[in-house]
């Protein structure tokens, strides 16, 4: 983590979702990558604004190369956005974005128009992003920043003081982040969502199986940022349930593409796992 700037990962996450507005059929908008993502990187976008056409090319053409990485984030952003607005269409006002890094969804999803959003991470990475963001105009009711150290605070007691209700549906979104983490740190943060999220409250994390990972694992090692943990679908679903929480949903790059761009790919890059709180279970 740097002192005053998100993560390497971070920015490279933004950075395709940025681009991948220029795709045709673009199956995620993210202009906002244009404020968000810094130097050195904020000329690629830049470029890609100019030329669309070309962008669009190129970004086919790593596609094939990285074996689906470069649509992988535009897919898993697409994903996550549906799992978001079936939460919102069922009741969820709240939205807790958890290590939310350089993520926009409080500016350019309408249908968290009824919602608060907590927007949860570290001191540093927030400070850059409350200066990028600025004077944008959020979609979202209200946004609130929570900022955690999560080696020395306890994310239930931070959101409860930032006014997160626990008797109000929420959908809680853990995306690109298990994979760095522990089992026990994984487990320590589920616990506390478990404890702050009501009956019916959707969480949809991301984490990866272990499939295909390895020129992905390659990139994140080279800027000291390596992938700690991977899991079994059936392990998720074990370990949400240990928490009061039932899988309803666990898809990868081979779902996304077919129902989003109706092309077929055997890559699994990274997984979704969706999930609904259970009634009356304790963590």
């Amino acid at each position: 983590m740097h002192a005053t700037k998100p993560s390497r990962t971070a920015i490279w996450v933004a950075l395709w979702r940025g681009v991948a507005r220029f795709e045709k059929p673009a199956i995620v908008n993210d202009s906002f990558a244009d404020a968000l993502v810094p130097m050195p990187y904020r000329p690629i976008l830049d470029v890609a604004r100019a030329m669309p056409r070309t962008s669009g090319m190129v970004l086919g053409a790593i596609d094939l190369v990285s074996r689906g990485m470069s649509r992988h984030m535009a897919l898993r952003t697409r994903a996550i956005d549906d799992a978001i607005e079936d939460a919102v269409r069922k009741g969820a006002r709240q939205l807790v974005i958890l290590g939310a890094g350089l993520d926009a969804r409080a500016w350019r999803m309408d249908a968290l128009r009824t919602c608060t959003v907590f927007e949860v991470d570290f001191p540093s990475t927030q400070a850059y992003k409350r200066a990028q963001v600025g004077a944008l105009t959020p979609t979202a009711k209200k946004i609130t920043f929570v900022d955690v150290d999560f080696e020395k605070q306890d994310l239930g007691t931070r959101l409860r003081e930032a006014g997160h209700d626990r008797a109000t549906p929420s959908v809680f979104v853990w995306e690109g982040v298990t994979m760095y983490l522990t089992l026990e740190a994984i487990e320590a943060t589920l616990s506390a969502v478990s404890r702050a999220a009501a009956p019916g409250s959707t969480l949809a994390v991301t984490y990866h199986s272990g499939q295909h990972i390895a020129p992905l694992s390659f990139m994140v090692r080279a800027v000291r940022e390596p992938f700690v943990s991977t899991f079994a679908p059936a392990a998720i679903a074990d370990i949400f349930a240990k928490h009061g929480f039932s899988v309803t949903q666990d898809e990868s790059d081979p779902e996304w593409r077919q129902r989003y761009y109706g092309a077929a790919t055997p890559f699994a890059v990274e997984r979704l796992a969706v999930a609904t709180r259970n009634p009356s279970t304790a963590s």
